[in-house]
């Protein structure tokens, strides 16, 4: 009787044994998928934060790009304003050199008259 119970005893033994072995295994089991989630979490941040640092500088160049193509259009508009002012000008005084060289024909036509008229 002594005998079966020892090895009933021996028997139990080894089951928890194996049971508080198992559970070690499982934790070990469990905390090894958890640092691999965690790094697989940890590395898909790094690579979110690294996307989103190459869209937030290429929309910067975007930005910077758009700004400068704004300034030169303007720089542009500016000039092709300044260039027709001055031909503008350019125009003008030419027409008054023209208008002015046709008063001064028509006065001398009309001295001229006026001095044959007084001859």
């Amino acid at each position: 009787n002594m005998l079966w119970e020892e090895e009933l005893e021996a028997k139990q033994k080894e089951v928890e044994k194996v049971a508080i072995k198992r559970r070690l295994q499982q934790k070990e089991d469990m905390m090894r998928e958890n640092k691999a989630q965690i790094a697989a979490k940890r590395e898909m941040l790094t690579k979110m934060e690294q996307e989103e640092r190459e869209l937030v500088n290429r929309m910067l160049q975007k930005f910077a790009q758009d700004e400068e193509d704004e300034r030169r259009k303007e720089e542009n508009r500016s000039m092709f304003k300044q260039r027709f002012v001055v031909e503008a000008n350019q125009q003008r005084l030419e027409r008054n050199v023209i208008l002015q060289q046709e008063r001064d024909r028509e006065n001398k036509e009309q001295e001229a008259l006026k001095r044959r008229e007084e001859q």
